[in-house]
């Protein structure tokens, strides 16, 4: 999880036709509802809301959180991470 810290996310396409999202500025927050740590090797989620409250401008409104294909063996209570 703390590689991820150092890492840029990929631009994505709009789904709504508007193009390719502009990254923010340098220590800008994201303001996405998705977030995506599929196809990696992570094993424990210990880091993830701080991970979330870092990069995030709203990390509660966060929608969606991909982890599949990883290497978990449990995940807690979804709750504590995903307030909606």
């Amino acid at each position: 999880m703390s590689d991820a810290e150092e890492e840029e996310p990929r631009p994505n396409l709009s789904p709504r036709g508007k193009g390719k999202q502009k990254p923010p500025e340098e220590g800008a927050k994201y303001t996405g509802r998705c977030l995506k740590f599929n196809n990696n090797s992570i094993t424990n989620l210990q880091s993830l809301t701080e991970f979330a409250k870092v990069k995030f401008a709203n990390w509660q409104e966060i929608a969606w959180l991909d982890l599949s294909h990883n290497e978990l063996t449990k995940i807690g209570p979804v709750g504590v991470f995903i307030p909606k």
